[in-house]
């Protein structure tokens, strides 16, 4: 692809655009493609004319042809997913119904090329791009491409710095990103004698496009370093209990490897969303639902078989001063999270996050701790202890 982007630069203090985040937006093929059809309409696009572009490119169909049925379901993943994550990665703008591409930082824009001109198929593209949204896997990337081979020790030395505690270090890179890695066989372990050696068996797209995509490319990063610093970040946040029931209900479905929830009552558990979570458990992701409200446990443990249920013991209801409850957590696969509030007159809000460097998402996965690394092997009564 390569519609050539908007003139306008952001300003170097706009909203942080980091690496992580930006790659973690393109690497769903309809996520690139907004960003590409926006490229090639520098005014924008409005929000209600979006989804039937959509469509049309994805399936190969006049406009006119687009279904009811194919538009409202493109309307919600736009909506509820889509767009949020492109906003916050700093490659859309919304102004009042029209959707504006937005270019990042000069990184930025240079990861933005490579990613778009990657000559793949949308599934090794989209396994390459998410490989490379993370700072550690991308650091772990760059030492085996000038290694070729190494051991995990080497690896953990190369991750971590004065930010990063060693044994943080090796907890996410031993039960976390090696594994990944090596799911998506971009690595392979080699045992000599008694040393184990991680080998790099690379990235299903071109090696040169994923050096540019590497701190050593040109993206701005060292190892162990921020992506990018800068100053403030906007928490994203949804009004409303049907929009986020929507997101929530999304989110079910983006789950690929595990989906965390915790809810309060029953009223916030809708027949259609216990019909999403016995989806995620058929299709193999790890489902845990937690809830200090009997009637929720034991409906979920009737309707969705599979899922591990708990009952926290400790009180995460509360939130001084405001006294607004804690209705309602998501948790994706620990790279997207959604955390619902109920005020006293019953109004629901959720602040959301996309991206394993996201602000909440990192506050919860250090708020849930170790634990959930070995959520399987822990009895109901440590299950019970999680720090929410």
């Amino acid at each position: 692809m390569s519609s050539k982007a908007p003139d306008k630069t952001a300003p170097d203090d706009a909203e942080p655009r980091t690496v992580s985040r930006l790659l973690a937006a393109l690497a769903d093929s309809r996520g690139r493609r907004v960003v590409s059809l926006l490229r090639e309409r520098r005014d924008g696009i409005p929000e209600s004319e979006l989804p039937t572009l959509v469509v049309s490119a994805e399936s190969g169909v006049p406009l006119r042809a687009v279904s009811d049925e194919r538009h409202e379901a493109v309307v919600v993943s736009l909506k509820h997913h889509y767009l949020p994550a492109l906003e916050s990665a700093g490659l859309v703008q919304r102004q009042g119904d029209t959707v504006k591409p937005s270019v990042p930082s000069l990184t930025g824009a240079a990861v933005l090329d490579t990613a778009l001109d990657l000559d793949a198929s949308p599934a090794d593209t989209e396994t390459a791009l998410d490989l490379l949204a993370s700072e550690r896997r991308r650091t772990v990337i760059e030492h085996l491409r000038a290694e070729t081979e190494t051991t995990v020790d080497d690896l953990i030395t190369a991750a971590t710095d004065d930010s990063a505690d060693e044994q943080d270090v090796h907890v996410s890179l031993v039960h976390r990103h090696l594994p990944k890695l090596a799911d998506a066989d971009a690595i392979s372990y080699e045992e000599r004698g008694d040393e184990r050696r991680v080998v790099y068996e690379g990235l299903p797209v071109d090696d040169a496009a994923v050096g540019e995509l590497l701190p050593d490319g040109g993206t701005g990063t060292r190892p162990g370093q921020a992506d990018e610093v800068a100053t403030e970040t906007e928490v994203q946040s949804i009004d409303g209990r049907d929009d986020i029931v929507a997101h929530g209900q999304a989110l079910f479905d983006r789950a690929e490897e595990e989906l965390f929830v915790m809810v309060t009552t029953d009223g916030l558990l809708a027949p259609l969303c216990l019909e999403r979570l016995r989806d995620a458990v058929d299709r193999g992701v790890e489902v845990y639902v937690g809830s200090q409200t009997r009637t929720v446990r034991d409906t979920v443990r009737e309707e969705v078989p599979g899922a591990t249920i708990w009952e926290p013991q400790r009180n995460w209801l509360d939130l001084p001063p405001t006294r607004d409850r804690l209705g309602r957590l998501v948790l994706v696969d620990r790279e997207a999270v959604m955390l619902g509030t109920i005020d006293e007159a019953g109004r629901e809000r959720a602040l959301v996050g996309n991206g394993e460097d996201d602000v909440l998402v990192v506050l919860l996965r250090e708020l849930l701790g170790e634990r959930l690394d070995h959520l399987d092997g822990q009895s109901d009564d440590v299950l019970s202890h999680l720090p929410l």
